[in-house]
């Protein structure tokens, strides 16, 4: 069969594939698109039904590309025993690309696939197959081809010489023990070159860096958000950040380890020696985590913007008059008790980006698919001793016991309420829980997993739904009886959040503890009417952060108070705006980005 003739073969994906190759690796482009495919490789469906082909061996025998017949099932199964590790890994093949698929999904995005073959068809063949085209422009995807393992991946490095080797390779179980073995010899070999490179080359812009010192500005000073802590939460307040300097026309870089080329430090010395920042905000990071990197820096301000900014080394390394924020009264003390000189932690909440989240005109299409009457974004608890990790019969009755207790009485707890439901539960169980860690295990499931879980589910209750439309957005909720049929998806992207707060009448905010604002700042800032329910651990005179906000925006303390102002605010429109108006008002005014970098470069009355 011509290879044309199977619609599902596109050849539009080989081109966005070799596109993007030929930016990123021009003589691995080279050697794949001049790759001939003669009569002896067919095109076909696999045994599941899934794209593939069939080659000829040397001895003139028929073979499944990648070896597997079921590409579709076979890619999961053989990587389900596979540790991966926080590093980067290399596959022996590209094969028929399933696998690189698959991990690709699994792993995180500063994680690199290496793939090697010998024979460029295997790659040829692969991506026709799969549109690898986004993750090889983001450096994810790293292909080498030639005879000699050892050549080919010394070669990619050319292309990607700020990539960290591949610490892991994957056994595949076609190998032959030996050629795995040889392989791994090669492996080991290149990485030691490539960390050599990478070491030297480091050391020798530090030292460029550290005589040429920064110059004044022409015009205006220069901006650089910096981490190379890898930290989902770091990445999205670094681009909400760099996003709103250009918007205000700054001279402003960010760097950041949310890509493989990006985790080794010479990928960040380069970008400072580039643009020789006077100004320096870091991300979870004390200056002296950077050596001599930030010398010529007039001055470095630390944002802790998430749990893991709790680290030795942010303590050990952050001198004593070095300005530092983080996000929330708790990590602010913690922070402290770790600085060994006990130094001030100045609290600096979280913020709304208004390049996301603001006011849309949605399409019909947009309007159908995002709105109903109420939406609730969270993700259920699996209330399942499985889920929570308790292994014990005793500490699996005591968890049964808990959520009977909560289910007579789903109120949102705090910590406290969660250890007088425990205590009660053991009083009931006459089992005796004396492990602090399993304590304060059930103790946090309690207060972020069943009590918000329960809470959701009574105001449902209260709610019928063919009165009121309600849709539910997070994972779970098909494990919770009647919230299966108006769970309409997954968590959402910060697209369409920001498409479900303009779409939809009322946004119910149920889980409101320190680490949750963020969603309630960017609901509102969206122009969203929203309803949040009591928080667990009020505002303090010590969190001017959100004192105001909290002040502000509209309450509820049970599902009975939520229901009855929800359809208050159904009937009556501008009740519902009047209520939701001052709280908006603040967020755009106090806790916007914009706010949040002024504040941080020192232009708080700017």
């Amino acid at each position: 069969m011509a290879l044309t003739q199977l619609p599902s073969l596109r050849s539009e994906v080989y081109q966005r594939n070799i596109a993007a190759l030929a930016r990123q690796q021009p003589v691995e482009c080279e050697q794949i698109n001049a790759v001939e495919l003669s009569d002896s490789t067919t095109h076909t469906k696999g045994r599941d039904g899934t794209p593939t082909f069939r080659l000829l061996n040397g001895a003139g025998r028929q073979y499944w590309l990648g070896h597997s017949s079921m590409p579709a099932t076979s890619s999961p199964a053989l990587l389900t025993e596979f540790m991966f590790g926080s590093g980067n890994v290399l596959l022996p093949s590209m094969g028929h690309g399933g696998e690189v698929k698959h991990l690709l999904g699994r792993m995180a995005p500063h994680q690199a696939i290496f793939t090697w073959d010998a024979d460029p068809l295997i790659p040829a063949l692969a991506l026709r197959l799969h549109d690898f085209s986004g993750d090889i422009l983001m450096g994810r995807v790293v292909i080498a081809v030639g005879p000699e393992a050892g050549e080919a991946l010394n070669r990619v490095f050319e292309a990607y010489p700020t990539h960290l080797p591949p610490t892991k390779i994957f056994g595949a179980p076609h190998l032959n023990p030996a050629v795995l073995h040889e392989l791994q010899t090669h492996a080991e070999a290149v990485a030691a070159r490539q960390q050599q490179s990478l070491t030297q080359a480091t050391a020798q812009l530090t030292a460029e860096i550290a005589a040429h010192p920064s110059e004044p500005p022409s015009t205006r000073r220069r901006i650089m958000i910096l981490s190379s802590i890898i930290d989902p939460e770091v990445a999205h307040v670094a681009e909400a950040l760099a996003g709103t300097a250009e918007e205000l026309d700054l001279c402003c870089a960010a760097h950041i380890a949310d890509r493989p080329a990006h985790v080794h430090l010479l990928a960040a010395a380069r970008q400072i020696r580039e643009l020789m920042p006077q100004v320096v905000i870091l991300l979870n990071q004390a200056k002296g985590e950077w050596g001599h990197l930030l010398d010529g820096a007039e001055s470095c301000t630390t944002w802790c913007v998430s749990p893991r900014a709790d680290r030795p080394e942010l303590a050990r390394h952050r001198a004593p008059d070095e300005p530092i924020y983080a996000v929330t009264p708790p990590l602010a003390k913690q922070l402290e008790s770790a600085d060994p000189n006990h130094a001030k932690v100045r609290i600096l909440g979280p913020a709304a980006d208004r390049r996301l989240f603001r006011p849309l005109t949605l399409d019909d299409e947009d309007r159908a698919k995002y709105g109903s009457d109420v939406a609730v974004i969270l993700s259920a608890a699996d209330f399942s001793p499985e889920a929570v990790g308790l292994k014990w019969d005793s500490h699996q009755q005591l968890l049964s016991e808990i959520v009977g207790l909560l289910r007579e009485n789903p109120q949102r707890v705090d910590v406290a309420a969660a250890d007088r439901v425990i205590e009660s539960a053991s009083r009931r169980t006459r089992i005796t829980l004396d492990s602090g860690e399993v304590r304060a295990q059930l103790a946090r499931f309690i207060s972020a997993g069943i009590a918000p879980t329960l809470t959701v589910l009574e105001l449902i209750r209260k709610l019928p739904t063919d009165q009121v439309r309600v849709k539910l957005w997070g994972s779970n909720w098909d494990l919770h009886g009647a919230a299966a049929a108006i769970s309409t998806g997954p968590p959402p992207s910060h697209e369409e959040r920001n498409k479900i707060y303009n779409a939809a009448h009322i946004i119910v905010h149920v889980r409101n503890d320190d680490w949750h604002r963020q969603h309630l700042l960017d609901a509102l800032a969206a122009g969203a009417s929203v309803l949040s329910h009591k928080e667990q651990q009020p505002a303090t005179p010590d969190d001017p952060s959100w004192q105001d906000v909290w002040t502000a925006v509209p309450r509820f303390s049970t599902p009975s108070q939520a229901a009855a102002t929800i359809r208050h605010w159904l009937k009556d429109a501008a009740a519902k705006s009047t209520a939701v108006a001052p709280a908006r008002q603040i967020v755009l005014r106090e806790h916007s980005i914009e706010k949040r970098l002024q504040t941080l470069l020192g232009n708080e009355n700017s």
